[in-house]
């Protein structure tokens, strides 16, 4: 039986005129699964950062954001480390009764209008979803996808539940169909979603395999 401790901190916020207001928040969490624990810095709801317990190291989302942060990961480390003996005594304290689960929103979509035959991104998003533990695939016409794929950490979202990125490169055909596979433990079963290109209609839609009328996504 699993029992989840979130810890999550809104580190700062400030406003600038016109443009409206900013937030940067310091995000950490904690628990009995894997992952074991997640710390990252994100601005507006953006990732800036996090660092990987695994590795001990500090990974940007984007790699030119290095030159304007500066961040000792063993200051993370430190965090969860507390964090998890926390943790322990929460788990006693409750009698290890288990946290509840939310299922997430999944959605899939090109990062750039599609063209035939020009290389692109697919997003697939799975959001509100918690406990933080949750395993995105993708498959082409059927076949699974080893290749071309980069998943992101978890980001925190509004009422302690997370969101979580899995990107795949490919390039458009009208003859080719995308899935992506979802897997939490709030699902009874995995959440596939759908998604070709129809140059028709000049649209892109979803679907999930149970369902028999397709969703527009933009």
């Amino acid at each position: 039986m699993t029992v989840w401790y979130i810890l999550s901190f809104l580190f700062m916020q400030t406003s600038f005129g016109l443009q409206g207001q900013h937030i940067l928040q310091q995000s950490s969490m904690c628990q009995k699964d894997i992952p074991a624990g997640d710390f990252g810095f994100y601005f507006d709801g953006e990732e800036i950062f996090y660092v990987d317990p695994e590795s001990k190291e500090v990974r940007f989302r984007l790699p030119e954001m290095e030159q304007f942060f500066t961040f000792e990961a063993q200051s993370a480390l430190h965090l969860l480390a507390v964090c998890k003996e926390n943790l322990d005594v929460l788990i006693q304290w409750t009698e290890r009764k288990s946290g509840p689960t939310v299922p997430p929103h999944v959605e899939v979509y090109p990062i750039q209008p599609v063209q035939l035959g020009k290389p692109n991104t697919l997003i697939c998003s799975a959001n509100g979803l918690f406990p933080s533990v949750v395993n995105i695939t993708w498959s082409k016409n059927g076949i699974p996808v080893e290749e071309g794929i980069q998943t992101t950490d978890f980001y925190p979202r509004k009422e302690f539940t997370f969101e979580r990125f899995s990107y795949l490169t490919f390039i458009p055909d009208e003859e080719d169909i995308y899935s992506c596979t979802v897997e939490h433990p709030a699902f009874d079963r995995p959440d596939t979603v759908f998604w070709p290109y129809s140059s028709g209609l000049g649209v892109h839609f979803q679907w999930r395999s149970e369902e028999k009328s397709s969703t527009n996504t933009r």
